[in-house]
């Protein structure tokens, strides 16, 4: 291997989805199920909610208009350093992307009226740079449910950031998702559609098919547990 080109996995992959689909669950039982055979990037939650102590998220959602911009701009550093960040196990498997930062929800923000059109043609052009020297994608997971699932789980894990996030903010997120991963017949690399409107009991069984499937392309003789 030639040591001045940093290390990429076999196979790197994104899980995408709504606010509240089910993704952290999802991902964490990805992460259980493949072990030391993978390196696993939770979506940066800490980070949005506690930046030198101010609560980014928070405020974007309580002042739109103003904070949304900044909110947006932090977001894709965050996620972009995880997408570049190196890792040396066989599988790296993120929660998120700078692709859902740009082509869901900068242009829900955009939409929305909660940024100008001249920040918006800031995000768009450092966000399409980004993605266009991201590291390779090998395949996108998308957990895809009905905005009212997302709704009913969004209430129940009762976050205080998100008190203020209706059904309709959440059905245009997910028709910004379904026009990025569904319709979208440019885009590469290809998407694998997990439903998650199942029971919790179907969409871990979904996981472990997930992890045994992504196992089998880089350890074709291991069989998980």
């Amino acid at each position: 291997m030639d040591s001045s080109q940093p290390y990429r996995p076999q196979y790197h992959i994104l899980i995408e989805g709504n606010i509240a689909v089910g993704k952290s669950t999802f991902v964490k039982r990805l992460e259980h199920k493949l072990g030391l055979n993978a390196k696993v990037f939770a979506e940066p939650l800490d980070r949005w909610i506690d930046f030198n102590g101010t609560n980014l998220l928070q405020e974007a959602y309580l002042n739109p208009s103003t904070c949304s911009f900044r909110f947006q701009t932090f977001v894709q550093l965050s996620i972009g350093a995880i997408q570049y960040q190196q890792v040396y196990q066989p599988i790296k498997i993120m929660e998120r992307s700078l692709g859902s930062g740009r082509y869901v929800f900068t242009e829900a923000l955009k939409i929305k009226g909660h940024i100008t059109q001249t920040e918006y043609d800031i995000l768009n052009e450092w966000q399409q740079w980004l993605i266009q020297i991201s590291p390779h994608i090998d395949e996108i997971v998308y957990l895809r449910a009905s905005p009212e699932t997302a709704l009913e789980r969004l209430k129940a894990r009762n976050r205080d950031e998100e008190s203020g996030v209706n059904l309709e903010y959440l059905r245009l997120l997910h028709e910004l998702h379904e026009r990025w991963l569904i319709s979208d017949e440019n885009l590469s690399p290809p998407v694998r559609v997990i439903d998650m409107d199942q029971s919790l009991e179907s969409t871990n069984e979904a996981a472990d098919n997930l992890a045994q499937k992504l196992t089998d392309k880089i350890f074709p003789h291991l069989l998980l547990q």
